[in-house]
């Protein structure tokens, strides 16, 4: 436990003012988006990135577990703490419970010092794109599902019938981050850093909670459960490097995601972009007319009707706990960090793909960087 010693305390209290004057001079500037890249997203992110990947980050062990088996230590400690300090009433008992809570908010400051502040950075896409989105209409999003779902079974015809997913695709993240900073470069995204993304065990830690992954700035990585299919590893994994980037917003990490992918040299990283986005296409389309969605799902390579199939039992392996719960917690942080549609955001992808072809033509990272 933190004890209120006044060396140790001064300190906690000066990171907690900091941690806030920060967010309150961010907040003061009317170009607070473009102060916020300046002199944090560029600046003190970046610093704070290099600094970490190129030394904690060389870990051969996922820093998760040390930060749990830290956690665990921590709780016991305090617990045993308290009950003492319970046991003979004594004035330190105030003491006790005021660790705690400067516990909570050296936790909640180090969140926006470490990684927080870049839900108020420039956004990228939105630059690219020029603030300007085409209308999603019935016939855009049936045009599309179509034409992805041509795409996607023309991929699969490429491969094996019998593909053994698991000796394809690894889930190594030194596989991927290549084909990140190439759209990253491609498009004169700022970027900094060697981001990791981590395969969790046991299998299950997080689709037990309804996620496939997450980026804990407290570690300064991502993580993915290693019991998703194969098959979405390549395009999980660079969601979660994209925030490790700092891209903050869900939707903006799917599409980072999806062009990382479909622009990698590697098919099975091109099947994998693709089907991520086929499904986001395929779950609007079916509440669009379900006559149409049909009819074009009568169409389908029945390889890749087989691997949805495959991917939606791995999933069932691990059913959710308090699904409720977790969708409301998260899609209440979603919102309290400038993210109106909340869980909602994940499935914008295909509004920013189908703006993205309007715009440069194709998801093909040669076409945008050639209209720049």
């Amino acid at each position: 436990m933190l004890r209120l010693s006044r060396k140790r305390s001064s300190l906690c209290l000066i990171i907690i003012v900091i941690a806030t004057t920060i967010g309150l001079l961010f907040n003061s500037f009317e170009e607070e988006s473009a102060i916020v890249e300046s002199f944090y997203s560029q600046g003190a992110f970046s610093i704070w990135r290099i600094l970490w990947d190129y030394t904690l980050g060389w870990s051969p062990v996922p820093l998760v577990y040390l930060l749990v088996f830290g956690l665990l230590i921590f709780l016991f400690r305090w617990v045993r703490r308290l009950r003492r300090e319970y046991e003979t009433m004594g004035k330190s008992l105030w003491r006790v419970l005021s660790s705690a809570i400067l516990t909570v908010c050296i936790i909640y400051s180090f969140f926006y010092v470490s990684w927080g502040f870049n839900y108020k950075r420039v956004d990228q896409i939105d630059q690219l794109l020029d603030s300007s989105y085409v209308d999603q209409h019935a016939d855009e999003l049936f045009s599309e599902f179509q034409r992805i779902s041509d795409h996607l079974s023309s991929l699969r015809a490429s491969m094996p019938d019998s593909m053994d997913w698991q000796a394809t695709i690894s889930g190594s993240d030194h596989l991927y981050r290549p084909d990140l900073i190439n759209t990253f470069q491609s498009l004169e995204v700022p970027y900094t850093g060697r981001v990791r993304v981590r395969m969790l065990y046991p299998k299950g830690s997080l689709l037990y909670w309804s996620t496939a992954g997450v980026y804990l700035p407290f570690v300064s990585e991502g993580h993915v459960d290693a019991g998703l299919h194969p098959i979405t590893w390549p395009y999980t994994i660079l969601h979660e490097m994209s925030h490790g980037y700092g891209q903050t917003g869900e939707d903006d990490c799917n599409f980072w995601a999806l062009l990382a992918c479909v622009n990698s040299d590697n098919v099975a990283t091109q099947y994998s972009g693709y089907m991520a986005y086929w499904r986001y296409l395929r779950s609007s389309a079916h509440r669009a007319d379900q006559e149409r969605f049909q009819d074009v799902m009568n169409g389908i390579n029945p390889l890749v009707i087989g691997d949805l199939k495959d991917i939606i039992m791995y999933s069932r392996r691990y059913p959710d706990i308090m699904p409720k719960l977790r969708d409301l917690v998260y899609d209440q942080y979603l919102k309290s960090h400038g993210v109106s549609e909340g869980l909602l955001s994940y499935g914008r992808v295909v509004l920013l793909a189908l703006s993205w072809q309007e715009k440069y033509g194709s998801l093909e990272l040669e076409a945008a960087s050639q209209s720049q």
